[in-house]
């Protein structure tokens, strides 16, 4: 795990930092938070604040100090704060995936690849699909912070471009995150299938 850093520069990334340590737990208080990331009370304190404010996590209960002493107040991720899309494309079908903040799966749907295999025929697909299962869920798309796509390579995952990925036609120099970012008006993270599927 990353450590932190207190200079005022670098808030969101401590902030990452100290949201990634609370995803990863089944409820962590603050003193454990400052001793995992070895920021200061004060720093964890302004933190938890701001995460408070936006909904991103929830006060859930306390727990007794093995010292005794003042229980400690759980934090863990508010599930409902936001949501993401998962998105796969694979050379016979496209699959996406709508989750909560907490991880979980809430909808999901396939389709065969489409013949004529564009990339606009499959960016459009995509697009389409990802209102469906918005729409489907309540309506969350203004909750949906971003879109995570994991195709075959090569690609460059920087800039989100595949460089004729086999058994994809015509898919030469590709720029697939600039294409779903202008059809979703979301943030598009591209990667490798296989190393999606390690992370």
């Amino acid at each position: 795990m990353q450590g932190g850093t207190n200079l005022l520069k670098v808030r969101d990334f401590n902030q990452q930092v100290v949201l990634e340590i609370i995803r990863g737990a089944s409820g962590v208080s603050r003193t454990e938070i400052a001793h995992e990331t070895g920021l200061t009370a004060q720093t964890i304190s302004n933190i938890v604040r701001r995460l408070l404010d936006e909904g991103l996590v929830v006060e859930a209960g306390k727990k007794s100090s093995a010292r005794g002493g003042k229980p400690k107040v759980n934090l863990e991720i508010n599930p409902d704060a936001g949501y993401a899309l998962g998105a796969q494309i694979d050379r016979d079908e496209i699959a996406l995936v709508l989750l909560n903040l907490g991880g979980q799966p809430l909808r999901r749907i396939r389709h065969a690849m489409p013949a004529s295999q564009t990339p606009e025929e499959v960016v459009h697909l995509l697009a389409k699909s990802a209102d469906e299962l918005m729409q489907d869920a309540g309506g969350v798309g203004h909750k949906t912070l971003g879109v995570g796509v994991a195709s075959p390579g090569p690609l460059d995952s920087e800039d989100g471009v595949l460089y004729g990925p086999p058994g994809f036609k015509g898919w030469v120099e590709v720029p697939i995150k600039e294409m779903l970012q202008e059809h979703m008006g979301l943030p598009v993270l591209v990667d490798n299938d296989a190393m999606a599927a390690a992370v």
